[in-house]
C-alpha cells in the first residue's frame, strides 16, 4: 500500500530551500499516445500536450531563481 506524506513548506522560505520532486512523472504511467484530440486514455495517469497558445499573453509571476538554468 502507498503511503501519502504531504510536504510542507514554511512560508518565507527561500526558494532554493523547497523541495521539489518530480515523482508523478517518474513513477506514474504516462500515456504512450502523442496524438492531441479528445480521447479516453486507458492505463495512463496524464497525457503530455502541448500547451494552445492566447492571444494576448501575460507575466503574472516570476521568481528568478526558479527561472534560472541551474
Amino acid at each position: 500500500m502507498t503511503t501519502f506524506e504531504p510536504q510542507t513548506n514554511e512560508p518565507g522560505k527561500d526558494v532554493a530551500q523547497l523541495r521539489y520532486s518530480d515523482r508523478f512523472v517518474r513513477d506514474l504511467p504516462a500515456d504512450p499516445r502523442d496524438d492531441q484530440r479528445t480521447r479516453q486514455v486507458l492505463g495512463a495517469c496524464y497525457s503530455r500536450v502541448t500547451p494552445t497558445p492566447v492571444p494576448a499573453p501575460e507575466l503574472l509571476a516570476l521568481v528568478p531563481e526558479v527561472a534560472a538554468d541551474r
